[in-house]
């Protein structure tokens, strides 16, 4: 007497097949989901250190560039001048370039000015510069990167 055989032909139950779609569609988002804002910065030839620590949200279009950001607190960082970081941060990203600003203020002087636009001329420069509306303040590429990222934020008084 042969062993009775079954054969898989029959199409599957439509619950396994919602199933495995849901669980393509999850396994898909937390890929998506990996990268950070400064994932982003550096793959558009930005510094991470252009943003301190803190960073609570993050949301960007990826037809337009438009981004938005939002930090735990607003925030100071101290380079070769001071710069002040809003709770919340907005922009238009293209590579090696923000533009569109809101958000972010530079200390020249005694003054505050927005920062309109960021960019990094030429990568292997070294240099990266702020648009603060009266002049482009000019900084280094490395210094940026080494000392935003040991920046602490606290409210600028």
């Amino acid at each position: 007497m042969e062993p009775a055989r079954f054969s898989a032909r029959f199409p599957p139950h439509p619950i396994c097949v919602l199933l495995g779609l849901t669980l393509l569609s999850t396994l898909v988002d937390a890929r998506l989901g990996l990268d950070t804002v400064y994932d982003v910065l550096k793959a558009n030839g930005l510094p991470i250190g252009l943003l301190p620590k803190g960073v609570h949200d993050f949301t960007i279009d990826d037809e337009s560039g438009w981004f938005r950001v939002r930090l735990d607190q607003a925030c100071n960082a101290k380079f070769e001048s001071e710069v002040h970081y809003d709770r919340n941060i907005s922009g238009v990203l293209s590579y090696g370039r923000i533009s569109n600003i809101t958000g972010v203020e530079a200390q020249e002087l005694f003054l505050w000015f927005p920062v309109k636009s960021i960019h990094v001329d030429i990568p292997s420069s070294g240099l990266i510069y702020f648009d603060v509306s009266v002049v482009f303040k000019q900084f280094s590429l490395s210094l940026r990167m080494t000392k935003c990222e040991e920046a602490t934020c606290y409210l600028r008084g």
